[in-house]
């Protein structure tokens, strides 16, 4: 992988967010590419809308659903949500607040991972 370069793995995460039938084991590959771009030092590439969509997806698959989200998704994508700013929080902060109210054991879960 050392040698590919990073703009591939913004065609990653096209494919990622493209692809609807396995969403929750997708969380652990969005992790694994935000490591990636890190170390590499290209997280510049993942622009705001992306960044938007992939937070969509986390909200889907995390917060927003009925049973627990994989252990091994949530650890995953601690490297995604350290790019958070203020306003993406902003943004996701009323959706977690709902998810408390529906399902806190679930939310709990994740946040405990996070």
């Amino acid at each position: 992988m050392q040698d590919k370069k990073p703009e591939i793995f913004l065609k990653y995460i096209e494919v990622i967010l493209n692809n609807s039938k396995f969403e929750t084991e997708s969380m652990s590959f969005i992790g694994l590419i935000f490591q990636y771009l890190t170390s590499h030092k290209a997280i510049s590439l993942v622009d705001d809308l992306i960044k938007k969509k992939l937070l969509d997806l986390f909200i889907r698959n995390c917060i927003q659903t009925k049973i627990a989200a994989p252990k091994h998704s949530l650890e995953q994508v601690k490297p995604m949500l350290k790019y958070l700013n203020h306003g993406d929080f902003q943004e996701i902060f009323p959706d977690i607040k709902k998810g408390l109210l529906r399902n806190p054991e679930t939310i709990l879960q994740g946040r405990v991972l996070c």
